[in-house]
């Protein structure tokens, strides 16, 4: 692994650059209001987060990337396991990339990929770092992510950043948010669907 760039905005850049030829992340705007997960319980050690969204609505399309340390991979590989039986049991499932969830093969050890479908993301654990990527929508199958975060563990990784963050400026005058209808169609919220 190279060495990690030191801040937090260098990192999530990287990260950015990372999805970039897969979800057009230079389209969105960035909008998570904090750099890191609650460090004070130590349950999420070295955290890291990143999130994007429309610039006109916020919530039509998001990107949201997760990236923290496990103190042990192996034991949360087996908690996504247990996880993926008791929420995504085989007998819902369909067969592959349209299954509720299933692991992807990485062939090497310590390094595990799950897709949970139901969830909308891709979890991957290398040793004892874990990457998770959520799109919403989902427009192209999350196993196609996998290169994307395997390479976001080599080069972010889990390690100790200068926290430089930013909050991101949004304009708080506007509404944003957006009503659905029953065939998937989204309207400004300004502008109600008539019946």
């Amino acid at each position: 692994m190279t060495q990690p760039p030191r801040g937090y905005t260098e990192r999530c850049d990287l990260i950015a650059e990372k999805l970039e030829p897969y979800l057009h992340v230079s389209a969105l705007t960035r909008t998570n209001t904090e750099p890191a997960f609650d460090t004070a319980s130590r349950l999420f050690t070295n955290s890291l987060k990143c999130s994007w969204a429309d610039p006109e609505t916020l919530t039509s399309r998001t990107l949201s990337v997760y990236v923290d340390e496990a103190p042990d991979g192996e034991k949360e590989a087996e908690g996504i396991h247990s996880m993926m039986a008791d929420e995504a049991p085989r007998e819902w499932d369909r067969s592959g990339l349209d299954a509720a969830a299933y692991e992807v093969d990485l062939s090497a050890p310590g390094a595990y990929a799950f897709v949970l479908n139901y969830l909308g993301s891709l979890t991957v654990i290398v040793g004892n770092c874990r990457v998770e990527i959520m799109p919403t929508p989902v427009t192209i199958p999350l196993a196609e992510l996998e290169d994307a975060a395997l390479d976001i563990v080599r080069t972010v990784g889990c390690s100790a950043y200068v926290d430089d963050f930013q909050p991101p400026t949004i304009d708080a005058s506007r509404s944003y948010g957006y009503w659905t209808t029953a065939n998937g169609l989204i309207y400004d919220p300004r502008t109600p669907p008539q019946p």
